[in-house]
């Protein structure tokens, strides 16, 4: 009998060190995701550049470097930035107008290491890094009319196709947020700043001698998420 009780003594001390050890135990890796709007703009500002308005979806493979939840932490965020604008050039019914509808989706890795400030439920926290540019799918329709000498032709144009341009694929990215604990999962609010890393280049068509600018663009994200 002294056996059995020294046996279950002891079964009940490890199973009490397991457990405790298995709560206590800070967690480094996290995993979530988040979505939130999107708004773009070209720089320097061309003519047919106004802003422009997305939606923005991405998962979150995060790394503590230390067992607490304040401090630095680096984050891998792969996502999905959707665009949607639409242009209109000229009135309808006169000589020359033409309306333009523009979608497209980017493909995108950022990455970014982020400094949690406190160790409370709420934490504010400020994040810098950059994002790679994988591919765009884009998508443009356009439809209107010329007139020349009194006499019409419609204007018509539907063409979609994949880029993977050499240049720009690079954005630099920082932003502030707050995460908050809600039992089991952290809610992340972030306000997000991107703008591409090319420099602003310039170019004459031969054709006709123009000058024309090809901008980089910059960006406002804001989103809201959920981490395990």
């Amino acid at each position: 009998m002294k056996r059995l009780f020294t046996f279950m003594i002891m079964i009940a001390v490890v199973q009490t060190n397991v457990f405790g050890q298995s709560v206590a135990e800070p967690r480094r890796w996290h995993f979530g995701a988040m979505l939130g709007p999107q708004f773009s703009w070209l720089v320097p500002k061309v003519s047919y550049g106004d802003q422009t308005g997305g939606i923005m979806a991405a998962l979150d493979v995060s790394y503590a470097f230390q067992n607490s939840a304040k401090g630095w932490s680096l984050h891998l965020q792969p996502g999905i930035n959707r665009f949607k604008s639409r242009q209109v050039y000229g009135k309808e019914g006169t000589d020359y107008y033409m309306k333009w509808n523009w979608k497209s989706m980017n493909i995108n890795l950022p990455l970014l290491v982020r400094y949690t400030i406190l160790e409370g439920k709420i934490r504010p926290f400020a994040e810098i890094g950059a994002s790679y540019w994988v591919r765009n799918y884009w998508k443009v329709k356009g439809t209107g009319q010329t007139c020349l000498n009194g006499q019409c032709s419609p204007n018509d144009f539907d063409d979609k196709g994949n880029s993977e341009a050499e240049k720009g694929k690079f954005s630099g990215l920082g932003g502030v947020g707050v995460e908050f604990d809600l039992g089991k999962v952290t809610v992340p609010v972030t306000v997000r700043w991107i703008e591409q890393l090319k420099k602003v280049e310039r170019f004459r068509e031969p054709t006709i001698g123009l000058d024309y600018t090809i901008p980089r663009s910059r960006g406002l994200m804001v989103s809201v998420g959920v981490t395990f």
